[in-house]
């Protein structure tokens, strides 16, 4: 009896961009070509990791979870960065609103009200 194998994120990928109008969205909300997204999926081009956690944030979602499994199993080291990547991009917000995150308050999941 066969194991089943969970599917790559580039199969994730492929599915997600099924469609051109899907393809053409997600490439805009990433700011790439929409042949760049097709060289992900085949593995001839590699995102950066900050483009896998933009990936995720811009995927439809009832993809997100397991687009994020499949990335996770090829990059275990993604979920540090996207945690760093999130606190980065909620300092820049509230810099910009002159207001102060605290590391306490990001570290239990909690923005500033």
């Amino acid at each position: 009896m066969a194991v089943p194998t969970s599917p790559t994120w580039q199969e994730v990928l492929q599915r997600i961009i099924g469609t051109p109008s899907e393809r053409r969205r997600l490439a805009t909300a990433l700011g790439i070509n929409e042949t760049t997204l097709n060289r992900w999926t085949k593995a001839n081009s590699h995102p950066q990791r900050p483009q896998l956690i933009s990936l995720v944030q811009m995927a439809p979602p009832h993809f997100r979870a397991e687009l994020t499994e499949a990335i996770e199993r090829s990059y275990p080291d993604i979920h540090s960065l996207a945690c760093l990547f999130r606190w980065h991009n909620v300092w820049l917000l509230h810099r910009e609103e002159k207001s102060v995150v605290s590391v306490s308050t990001w570290a239990v999941g909690r923005l500033p009200g």
